[in-house]
């Protein structure tokens, strides 16, 4: 066989490519479409509410730790998800709750703001396909104006390329945007943790977590990703551990990630990683 008939062999015929841009059609309007966020200060959506800090959780560990957290927790907006995902996942059991909210404290009135912007979080524990991020991220944007954003993301150790092993080790390394060592709110942040490093070159960060952070690259906003490499599911409760300590130590003195941090957060945010890998391993 020449390289000719061995490219033959390994091309998908010109029918099969047409039938799967046929379909890719039927969903690609879609990934264009900045789902609607509803903030609990404005629901018109005149202009975006101005906050100190942004923590974004797109991964189970973070979710998981946010969930863990919702008796401390008071939710100010939520963001409709985009259409093609399963809607029915929202509920009202806390446990398995998939909906994608905006929370800040409960002392904190968000429709007067006397103590200056406050801080809040963003949970998104939907899986959504990489076209649609930059949407997800605009509509982000769109909701709120805020002055550093901390992002809690993940990557498959397949994917990783590093002198570590994510297998013997946790692996969490650090991804900033230009104006984060510049930025004036950076100046309160405590003495970087031993646990991670600077992201090593060659890594290409994808999903809603790139997303984030090209737009605040965009918008000259201070953004610190946070990247956990994750190899096995049975280790995300583990690494929690050592996802609390690296987030405390990029916020700082930040109130609501205080919260995060507490023992008893920790602890629920532990027994529903624990359910979840269970749970998986059960049905598959």
């Amino acid at each position: 066989m020449d390289i000719f008939q061995e490219a033959d062999y390994k091309t998908p015929s010109r029918t099969i490519l047409q039938e799967e841009e046929r379909q890719s059609l039927k969903s690609s309007q879609y990934n264009l479409w900045v789902p609607p966020v509803i903030m609990k200060h404005n629901i018109n959506g005149e202009k975006p509410l101005e906050c100190d800090l942004l923590v974004v959780s797109c991964t189970p560990c973070s979710c998981a730790l946010v969930r863990g957290a919702l008796d401390q927790l008071e939710m100010v907006g939520t963001l409709i998800p985009v259409l093609g995902n399963k809607l029915e996942e929202n509920t009202f059991d806390e446990s398995v709750d998939k909906s994608c909210a905006f929370y800040a404290l409960p002392s904190t009135d968000v429709s007067q703001l006397v103590d200056g912007p406050p801080s809040l979080i963003f949970n998104f524990p939907l899986d959504i396909p990489p076209e649609q991020t930059h949407a997800i991220a605009l509509a982000i944007f769109n909701a709120v104006k805020p002055q550093q954003v901390i992002i809690l993301g993940s990557m498959t150790s397949d994917h990783y390329y590093g002198p570590n092993d994510a297998s013997q080790s946790c692996i969490i390394h650090l991804l900033q945007t230009r104006f984060s060592t510049s930025c004036k709110v950076l100046e309160k942040r405590g003495p970087v943790s031993e646990l991670f490093s600077l992201l090593p070159p060659g890594n290409v960060v994808s999903g809603l977590e790139g997303a984030i952070l090209s737009r605040c690259q965009i918008n000259k906003i201070a953004c610190n990703l946070l990247l956990y490499v994750e190899m096995v599911a049975r280790l995300r409760s583990h690494a929690l551990k050592n996802i609390v300590a690296a987030l405390v130590s990029v916020a700082g003195n930040s109130i609501l990630v205080s919260k995060l941090a507490q023992p008893e957060s920790t602890q629920k945010a532990k027994r529903i990683l624990e359910a979840e890998t269970k749970e998986s391993f059960i049905y598959s």
